[in-house]
């Protein structure tokens, strides 16, 4: 492996409209990166990201959100021994004050890339995704203070001092995970070749998605901590959303079924009908993937228990079928 192919591979020092740290070949992953001229550069696959790690850790120091600020594995309490000293710097107070959380965290790390050690602002990611919560105003602020962060915490040395653990998660992510999960299936409602696959030992067992507008269709990124289901769900985000979108406006029904499954004390990070549709529908494909892949039985249980009392009826809704 040449110097330029491992900075590519490990540091994510390409823009990220041109970088994937798994893309589809065959409907399988492949160990290639974008490039301009679609060049294969490594042999080695490796899905952990350090704009990924950095973000996560800035927000770990923070200590607002328990899904990154927890320390429950031997890395994770490394990270918080490590940066702990750096808990009052300008860009960790700045970001306490930011009142972002979950999939919002995520999207940074896919807003920016490094130049000549440098993180910069992809602006027009910011409006190219359908979550608005970073305005350009704050995004710009923090990159701002991430700079000087990064530089005052020599990230990039602990990055580097971990890429053999990187590899080794990153193997077993993807033989435990990933492997396992049909890409061809996706290619009925999105190009699967636009689909990517991240994984962040920062993390505890969260699964976030990201879907990015670009001139040649969306480009969709998973963060996955969970199992194969959390990687089907995410993926599905990226197409069961605009259809949701556009029966929550034109299906009363569905509207009213969506309305009426709001329940902060169950589900708070679902707080209105119309967010309550996308994971409807995301829910009625996942299961429509899992149907079409032999399973049979319990196909709702899990749902009903976890808040959705009517993904029976969505499920048929979206031309599924039961077999049980």
């Amino acid at each position: 492996m040449t110097d330029t192919q491992r900075d590519i591979l490990y540091h994510g020092s390409l823009p990220l409209y041109i970088v994937l740290s798994g893309t589809i070949i065959s409907c399988t992953f492949q160990p290639i990166i974008i490039t301009p001229i679609h060049q294969a550069l490594s042999d080695q696959k490796v899905y952990t990201d350090e704009r990924i790690e950095l973000i996560s850790l800035v927000f770990k120091l923070t200590g607002n959100r328990e899904e990154y600020s927890e320390a429950t594995t031997a890395y994770q309490k490394e990270l918080l021994q490590t940066f702990s000293p750096l808990k009052r710097h300008k860009l960790i107070t700045y970001s306490k004050k930011l009142g972002v959380s979950h999939n919002v965290i995520f999207n940074m790390a896919l807003f920016i890339e490094k130049q000549n050690g440098e993180w910069i602002l992809h602006e027009d990611y910011l409006s190219r995704v359908e979550d608005k919560r970073w305005s350009l105003s704050m995004a710009r602020e923090f990159v701002k203070r991430l700079n000087d962060f990064y530089k005052a915490s020599s990230f990039e040395t602990f990055y580097n001092n971990h890429l053999s653990f990187y590899q080794e998660v990153s193997a077993q992510f993807e033989k435990d995970w990933l492997s396992d999960i049909d890409m061809c299936w996706f290619s009925k409602y999105i190009s699967a070749s636009h689909l990517a696959a991240y994984y962040s030992p920062s993390n505890n067992n969260h699964n976030y998605s990201c879907t990015i507008e670009k001139d040649d269709g969306p480009y969709v990124y998973v963060l996955c901590q969970g199992d194969g289901i959390a990687i089907v769900h995410e993926f599905c985000h990226s197409f069961a959303n605009k259809i949701a979108d556009d029966l929550y406006e034109n299906n009363q029904e569905f509207r009213k079924m969506s309305d009426e499954s709001v329940n902060l004390r169950i589900n708070p990070q679902y707080n209105s009908g119309f967010i309550m549709a996308k994971e409807y529908i995301t829910r009625a494909y996942t299961i429509l993937y899992w149907v079409e892949h032999g399973r049979k039985n319990n196909l709702f249980g899990e749902d009903l228990t976890q808040g959705f009392p009517y993904i029976e009826r969505v499920y048929k809704m979206i031309g599924g079928y039961t077999t049980c």
